[in-house]
Parts: structure tokens; C-alpha cells; sequence
């Protein structure tokens, strides 16, 4: 800046759009770093491509005049129909040409690359200081001026041979503007789409479309008809490990007709025929797999042993068979699994009447899971068992040989027959039997058994007896064969009872020269016994100064007053004073309590009715539990009854 004056060339420093001249109406504006905008703005001349209006009417600080006389006017007169009227001819850049003047030089260098339409429209940047302005050759470009007809024209060339492209690097894009590159020039070969896509469309009466000897990498997928190669095709991430003749992909590869495939030539695949998506088959076995056919999802047969199996039909999830009477399927209508290896062995998985079903003969099968049951199983018509049903657990060999766990009644039932049966776990009753010889027998060998409820004992035994506690009965005896006639007759004797715990000690002793004795007692007398009683008897002769000497100590006693060497008759009881006796004494008298009082043990022997006894509520109960049986066998009756319409029900349904 000069005395507040300064020069600047618009453009100079930041290029203008041609486009801002596109406007009508152009104003200059001026500012100097954060000053305000100088006023008034300057309207630009209206000046098309005229960066320079100060010096338009001037060249290199010439007039018009000073060039008025000089041949470069006349060096291009007309290029491509443009013809020269006296004023500039300005070279333009097209696609794909590249303009360089060098003003040094004189010269313009045009260069070409793929495609060059209209190469040349215009001259600019070239100033001439007197001499010519060459045109030379550039890269792939010919010129040939026509004197006569006042022409210059400018071809790109396609490299060596006349190929306009060949052996040519290109530097910028190349535009195809919807052309084809082909070997003839006709519609044919490659075509790319504004879109970037790739058409490849072969020449009629070719082998192959496109014919592929190396690899062919595709990163997202590959949509086509027919695709064959000799190598590989891999689309996605490349990888080391594919071989030969591989299709690798880790995209979709989508193709609108069959894809065909050899291997080593045992194998043969293809996908998308006719009838099948995919189809594959050994040549030396003939075994065949086929997927996405019209009946099946998929499909595959052993050819030796036509063994073959298929998934997705319209019958079934899943079907196998290895012949016409073996084979299983998944998925049916009726069940969800069904296997059968002939007519009368098979089985179901879940069908509308069962979880599981199984017979191995028609009148031999069984089933988990039904409406009435949790299991069934059935060897025979009248042989057959549950579980889950309006029992716990059923059994039985006959219509009236059964048994059961855990019903409404019972804990447990068993019948032999209408009048033979037992329960346990009733109420009131831990266990219940009747019979026709006795209700409860137990038996482990010939010299130990008893019995329960016979025609003449409540409780019966064979063998020893043991009661850990303390037995109370209304009267005792023994009972063995009579000595005299053992076949005819039984030998009976009472008990001797006390109102003490006693034990009684007894025996014979010989008194010694002095007229005495000591008799030795066991040694665990005095630990069992106590308060003492004796009682001596002279054998043969009289001796009425018979007496006791010594009491009992140490577990013996003396007597003493007695004729020497004569015999005396002892006996000695004891009352229990051990810890069990001690602690469990008998009460001698008893108050009845409670249902027993007013009543009899035995009314009958009173001439009172059977009502009167202390049992009868327990007689009462077991003539309930005996009609609640009978109850019972009626509604097991009725449920055999249903059970035999459920085993023809299973037949029907299976």
C-alpha cells in the first residue's frame, strides 16, 4: 500500500469460480483485516471468463495495434469448426485431456487419456510474443493440419498397433458413458452402470461366459447364472487353506440357475436344478442326498441296503427307515415320535392319548403319561398293572387276584379272593387281614411261623415267643399232647399267678451228721431278688425242730434241727427288685377308664350281650373296615371294568 493506494489481481490468491459470473450483477467489496466494509461497493464489468477486465484490451501491456500486422493470427484459423474471426481461440480441457502451454518453449502440449471427446475447443494461457504457437504431439495424440482446408485436427491414439488402449497407464478415471468394452465393438462383453455395477454378457455360440482359470475374490457376494471354474471362487476373507476346484465362500452366493459341481470323480453335486436346490450323489455307490426337493426338506438314500431316511415332508418332521416293516419318524400328526420294528413291535412318543406308548404283541403293551393313567403295562388281558391312577400303584394277575398302594382307603391292598385279602395302613388300623384258614400269616421255616386271626386263635405261634414289655391276658396255661395219649388228647395246665413280680426256688437237700445243711442259691439271686420266703419239709421221719438257720446271704441259706442224714424238701421265693421290674410294677387293681368302663371283658359269661364288651368299638371297627373292603372290591371291580375299556381304547388309538 502506497500512499493509501494498492493493487491486487482478483483471483490471484484464491481462484473465483467461473460461476460467480453467472449472476447478472457482480459488486466488488473491499476490507481491510477487522476494519469495517469500504463504501460504496464496485459493480464488476460483465465480462464472460475475463479475470483480468483492468488490461482486456491489451496484451503483455500491448495494444491490439501492436499485433494488428503479426502472423500468429493466422496460425490456428480453425479447429474443429471453430474459425478464427480475429480474436483468441481458446484450448479447452475436456474430459480425459490435458492442456500444458509453456510459454518458454512456445509451445501447447495436448495430452489424452482413456477417452477424448471433444479435444480441443479452445486456446488459453499461451501468450505470443512474436513468434508461433507450436502444436506438438503429446502422449497417444496425432495432428494432422490440412493446409487446403483450413483444418487442424487432433486424434487420440490407443496406443502401440493401433490399440487405443493398450499398454496405457492410465491417471485419471476412465468414463465408458454406458459403452462396452468389447472385442468387436458391439453390445457385448463388459459394461459398467453409473451405479458401479458389472455387466458380462458372452458372445452367442461361446463355451463359457466367462471363463475363469485362475481365483475370482469377491468381498460381498456373487449373484449370477451359470458359474464354472477351474480354479477357485472365494468370496469374503481369502484363505490359505482352499484347494483346487473349491467354492469358498463366507457371503451369500446367490444364483438364478443351477450351480454344478464335480469332485474327483466319484462325487457329483449341484445346486438349484430343476427339481432339487441341492442335489449330491457318489458315482461308485450310488448313495444320494438331496436338499430342498419338492416333497422334502431333505432327502438321502444308502443305495446297498436302501436304507434311506428325509427331513420336512408333509407327513412327517423326520423319517427313517431300513426297510418296509422298520422305520421311525418325528413330527407327526398324530404323536411327536413313532418308531415300529414290524406289525406288532412299535412304540409312540407323545401322542393325544399318551407321553409314551409301547407294545411288543397286541394283547402285550404299555403306555406313560395317558388321561388315566401315569404308566400302564399289560402282559395279558387279566394280567396287567398302573401306576397314577385312582390308585398309587395297581397289580394284578386275575379279576380277583389284585393288589394296590396309596389308594383313598388303604396305604396297602392285596386280595387272593373275595374272602382272602389284607390291608395296611387303614383307618385306625395299621393292618387288617381275613381269610380262610387265618388273616396274617408269617412263616420262615417249619419250626418258626404264626398266624393271625384262625378259626380258633387271635394270635398263633410255632417256636419260642419272646414279648419285650409286659403280657397281659385274662387267663394262662400250657397246652401239649397228653403223656398217656399223645394222638387222642392235649394236657393242659394254668399258670401260677401273683400279685407280685415272684420267682420261686425249690429243691432237696441231705442234712449232714450235726442235722444241718447250707443250700447254695445262684449266683445272681440276691442282685434279682428280694424280700424272702421259705418254707421246710422232713422227708421220711418227722423233725419238729426243723428250722432256719442262717437267712439268705451271699446267695445261700443253713438249716439246722434236723435228724442226721435225713432228707429235707426247700423252697424259697423272691420278689424282682431289678431296675426293669422296678420301674414297671403291676398294679394289682385298675380303675377302667374311658369306652371299657361299664363294660365287660367277657359279657357273654355274664349272660350280657356282645355290646357290653370292652372290644366292641374295636369289634365295630374292623366290621367297618370289612364293609369298606367289600366297598372296596366293588369299586376295584368297577375299575377294572374301565381299565379293560382303556387297554381297547390304547388298541384303537395306537
Amino acid at each position: 500500500i502506497t500512499d493509501g493506494l494498492f493493487n491486487v489481481l482478483l483471483g490471484s490468491h484464491i481462484e473465483i469460480p467461473p460461476q460467480v459470473f453467472d449472476s447478472t450483477e457482480v459488486y466488488l467489496a473491499l476490507k481491510v483485516e477487522s476494519d469495517e466494509e469500504m463504501e460504496p461497493r464496485k459493480q464488476l464489468v460483465s465480462v464472460g471468463y475475463a479475470f483480468h477486465a483492468l488490461n482486456a484490451d491489451s496484451l503483455g501491456g500491448k495494444s491490439a495495434s501492436d499485433f494488428v500486422q503479426s502472423d500468429l493470427i493466422n496460425i490456428v484459423s480453425s479447429v474443429d469448426g471453430v474459425v478464427n474471426d480475429g480474436g483468441d481461440i481458446d484450448l479447452v480441457e475436456g474430459a480425459n485431456i490435458t492442456i500444458t502451454p509453456d510459454d518458454a518453449a512456445n509451445t501447447i502440449t495436448i495430452s489424452a487419456g482413456l477417452t477424448l471427446p471433444e479435444i480441443l475447443s479452445s486456446i488459453d494461457g499461451v501468450v505470443n510474443d512474436g513468434g508461433n504457437v507450436d502444436l506438438v504431439e503429446g502422449s497417444n495424440i496425432t495432428i494432422t493440419p490440412d493446409d487446403a482446408a483450413n483444418t487442424i485436427t487432433i486424434s487420440a491414439a490407443g496406443g502401440t498397433g493401433g490399440d487405443d488402449l493398450g499398454n496405457h497407464t492410465a491417471t485419471q478415471n476412465i468414463a465408458l458413458n454406458g459403452n462396452w468394452i468389447s472385442n468387436d465393438g458391439e453390445d457385448e462383453g463388459i459394461q459398467i452402470t453409473n451405479a458401479g455395477k458389472v455387466h458380462i454378457v458372452g458372445v452367442p455360440g461361446g463355451l463359457y461366459e466367462v471363463d475363469v482359470t485362475g481365483e475370482i475374490h469377491v468381498s460381498n457376494g456373487i449373484e449370477s447364472g451359470n458359474i464354472r471354474s477351474t480354479g477357485t471362487i472365494m468370496t469374503g476373507t481369502p484363505s490359505s487353506t482352499h484347494s483346487a476346484d473349491d467354492l469358498v465362500s463366507t457371503n451369500d452366493i446367490i444364483a438364478d440357475d443351477a450351480i454344478e459341481a464335480n469332485g474327483d470323480g466319484s462325487t457329483y453335486a449341484f445346486m438349484g436344478g430343476a427339481g432339487d436346490a441341492v442335489y449330491g450323489l457318489h458315482r461308485f455307490t450310488s448313495n444320494l442326498g438331496k436338499l430342498g426337493t419338492g416333497d422334502y426338506g431333505a432327502y438321502g438314500i444308502h443305495n446297498s441296503t436302501n436304507y434311506f431316511g428325509y427331513l420336512g415332508s408333509s407327513d412327517y418332521g423326520a423319517y427313517g427307515q431300513s426297510s418296509s416293516m422298520r422305520y421311525g419318524c418325528l413330527g407327526l400328526s398324530t404323536s411327536g415320535v413313532f418308531g415300529r420294528y414290524n406289525t406288532s413291535i412299535y412304540g409312540y412318543l407323545g401322542t393325544s392319548s399318551s407321553g409314551v406308548y409301547g407294545q411288543s404283541s397286541p394283547t402285550i403293551f404299555g403306555r406313560l403319561g395317558s388321561t388315566s393313567y401315569g404308566a400302564w403295562g399289560r402282559s395279558a388281558s387279566t394280567i396287567y398293572g398302573y401306576l397314577g391312577g385312582t390308585h398309587g400303584a395297581y397289580g394284578q394277575s386275575s379279576s380277583t387276584r389284585y393288589g394296590y398302594l396309596g389308594s383313598s382307603n388303604y396305604g396297602a391292598y392285596g386280595q387272593y379272593s373275595s374272602t382272602t385279602y389284607g390291608v395296611l395302613g387303614a383307618v385306625n388300623i395299621g393292618c387288617y387281614g381275613t381269610g380262610g384258614s387265618f388273616a396274617v400269616s408269617g412263616y420262615r421255616d417249619s419250626d418258626h411261623y404264626g398266624t393271625l386271626g384262625t378259626a380258633t386263635h387271635g394270635v398263633y405261634s410255632k417256636g419260642n415267643c419272646h414279648v419285650s414289655g409286659t403280657l397281659s391276658k385274662t387267663a394262662g396255661s400250657f397246652k401239649i399232647d397228653h403223656p398217656l395219649e399223645p394222638t387222642d388228647k392235649y394236657l393242659q395246665h394254668s399258670f401260677v399267678e401273683s400279685p407280685d413280680m415272684m420267682n420261686i426256688y425249690n429243691g432237696n437237700v441231705t442234712l449232714d451228721g450235726n442235722g444241718m445243711a447250707v443250700v447254695k442259691l445262684p449266683d445272681y439271686f440276691n442282685a434279682l431278688n428280694r424280700d424272702f420266703r421259705y418254707q421246710l419239709t422232713a422227708i421220711r421221719a418227722p423233725s419238729p425242730n426243723l428250722y432256719i438257720a442262717e437267712e439268705i446271704s451271699d446267695n445261700q441259706f443253713k438249716i439246722a434241727g434236723g435228724e442226721p442224714g435225713k432228707k429235707v424238701s426247700w423252697q424259697v421265693t423272691g420278689i424282682r427288685h431289678d431296675p426293669y421290674a422296678e420301674a414297671n410294677r403291676i398294679q394289682v387293681e385298675v380303675e377302667k377308664e374311658g369306652m371299657e368302663f361299664g363294660k365287660y371283658q367277657h359279657p357273654e359269661v355274664y349272660g350280657l350281650p356282645i355290646e357290653m364288651s370292652t372290644d366292641y368299638d374295636k369289634i365295630l371297627v374292623n366290621q367297618e373296615m370289612h364293609q369298606q373292603v367289600l366297598e372296596e372290591n366293588k369299586r376295584t371291580q368297577e375299575e377294572q371294568e374301565r381299565s379293560l375299556m382303556e387297554q381297547e381304547f390304547m388298541r384303537n388309538a395306537d
